[in-house]
C-alpha cells in the first residue's frame, strides 16, 4: 500500500467581486469557514467556530465571522442551532446558499483568514485552497489537514480525543474524534489579528508549500516515479506480471 499525495489546484480568483456581494463589510477583518451540512455538522463543528470566535472578539472589535454553508434546508435542526448560536452577534454572518464556483473562489479570496475547528477531516480542500491563496489558517491539529499543515504554515489548535457518541451518523458511536480546545482556538484567532505581519508570513509559507509540494506537476511526477518503481519491482517475475 502506498499513500499518494492529493494534488491541490489553487482557486482561480475572478476580478472585481466585492465583499458587498456577500453582505460583508469592507472595513473588518474577515474570518471564513465553509462547510456542507450533509457532511455532518457535528464533524464540521460550526457551533464550535462560533463559540471560539465570540470568546476571542466582542461585536465591535473590528472582526467579522462568515459561515458559508450549503444544504442547511436538508438539516434544519442543525441550521437553526447555528443561527441561534449567532443570533445575538451582528458580526457573525450565516450564509447558507449555493454559490457558483467563481463566487465561491471570490469569497475565499476575500477573507483575511480561514478557520476550521473540525473534529475530523478527510483532507480539507478549502483549507488547502485558502493556504494556496496565502491566507493564514486556524485549524484543529488533527486528521487529514495535517497532510499539508504544520506549525510553520498554519495555526494549529490543540484537542482531546473523545467518543463520537450518538446522533452523528454515519460515524459509529464508539469511534473517536477530536474535540478542539476552544480557548486555545480563541487565543489563535486573536493572535492572527493582533500580529498581522506574523500571520502574513505564515500565509506566505503556506502558499509556497501548496503551490510547490502539492502542485499538480509535482503530484504527476511523484505518480510517474511510483509507477516506474512498481514496474521495476516486478520486472523479473512471471510473464503474467509483465503483461499487466
Amino acid at each position: 500500500v502506498r499513500k499518494f499525495r492529493l494534488p491541490v489546484v489553487v482557486p482561480h480568483v475572478p476580478e472585481a467581486v466585492p465583499r458587498a456581494e456577500f453582505g460583508v463589510p469592507d472595513d473588518r477583518f474577515m474570518f471564513l469557514f465553509v462547510f456542507d451540512y450533509l457532511s455532518t455538522a457535528e464533524r464540521k463543528n460550526p457551533v464550535g467556530v462560533i463559540e471560539a470566535y465570540t470568546r476571542a472578539f466582542g461585536p465591535d472589535e473590528g472582526a467579522v465571522l462568515v459561515l458559508k454553508s450549503i444544504n442547511g434546508e436538508k438539516r434544519i435542526e442543525q441550521l437553526e442551532r447555528v443561527r441561534r448560536a449567532a443570533e445575538d452577534r451582528p458580526d457573525i454572518i450565516v450564509l447558507d446558499t449555493y454559490l457558483t464556483p467563481e463566487l465561491h473562489n471570490a469569497l475565499l479570496a476575500q477573507c483575511d483568514a480561514y478557520v476550521s475547528l473540525h473534529r475530523s477531516e478527510g483532507f480539507g480542500l478549502d483549507m488547502a485552497g485558502a493556504m494556496g491563496l496565502g491566507k493564514p489558517v486556524v485549524a484543529t491539529r488533527y486528521s487529514g489537514n495535517l497532510e499539508f499543515m504544520d506549525d510553520a504554515t498554519a495555526y494549529l489548535v490543540d484537542y482531546e480525543l473523545g467518543p463520537v457518541g450518538p446522533g452523528c451518523e454515519p460515524y459509529p458511536e464508539d469511534s473517536r474524534w477530536a474535540y478542539p480546545n476552544l480557548d486555545h482556538a480563541a487565543e489563535l484567532l486573536r493572535r492572527v489579528v493582533d500580529h498581522p505581519e506574523e500571520a502574513r508570513e505564515r500565509g506566505r509559507r503556506a502558499s509556497a508549500r501548496i503551490r510547490g509540494e502539492f502542485a499538480l506537476d509535482s503530484a504527476s511526477e511523484a505518480l510517474a516515479r511510483m509507477l516506474d518503481e512498481a514496474r521495476a519491482r516486478h520486472a523479473g517475475q512471471g510473464s503474467w506480471r509483465r503483461f499487466f
